[in-house]
């Protein structure tokens, strides 16, 4: 029998962080027992593509899947920096690229609008995989339990994400500060939460 998986949310906004190959390297080589199936986040390519489909004004789906070549992109590099590390994480954790997957689904059980970002597609892609756990790694948060009503209204997960993720086990992690925390998910997301700017985190 396989062990169990972790679905790993990695979220764009660490990718500009210069330390960022370093701290990933070593949060997977503390956890090389486990299987983790990393997705990475757009980050700013990802807004400006959406930013710019806005001041263009096409549709959002066009600005939705230019996003999600991002995360592909996003998710050759990743891999590469896995694979030159194997020694150090161990050889368990792969990295997937959402793209494919996607387009299968085409917007059946995922908008394809500006409220979705990495966050609920990873949580999606939890579910679909039977995942025992996602991690949310992010540059924010993780010193403390975080209900999810919170988290929406500070914009550090998309409006989406708490329908998407009420099933899941979802735990919160400050990549930056190592720090890691439960996202309590028994909170709804409260009225007139903020869209999330068309990013892809």
């Amino acid at each position: 029998m396989a062990d169990p998986l972790h679905l790993v949310n990695v979220g764009g906004s660490l990718f500009k962080t210069p330390s960022f190959p370093r701290l990933i390297i070593e949060w997977l080589s503390r956890r090389r027992d486990e299987r983790l199936l990393l997705v990475p986040g757009g980050g700013e390519l990802a807004n400006h593509l959406r930013n710019l489909s806005q001041s263009w004004s096409t549709k959002q789906s066009s600005a939705h899947w230019a996003a999600i070549d991002v995360m592909s992109a996003h998710t050759r590099m990743l891999a590469d920096l896995l694979d030159r590390h194997r020694d150090t994480i161990g050889r368990a954790h792969r990295v997937l690229d959402p793209g494919p997957l996607l387009r299968i689904d085409a917007g059946r059980t995922l908008p394809m609008n500006w409220e979705v970002t990495s966050d609920s597609i990873a949580a999606w892609l939890a579910l679909q995989m039977n995942a025992v756990e996602l991690l949310l790694l992010k540059s924010v948060g993780g010193s403390e339990p975080l209900k999810i009503a919170d988290a929406v209204s500070r914009g550090w997960v998309d409006p989406v994400f708490p329908a998407v993720a009420s099933r899941l086990t979802v735990s919160w992690v400050n990549l930056l500060e190592g720090r890691t925390a439960p996202l309590l998910m028994e909170h709804a997301a409260p009225e007139g939460a903020p869209e999330a700017n068309g990013r892809v985190d």
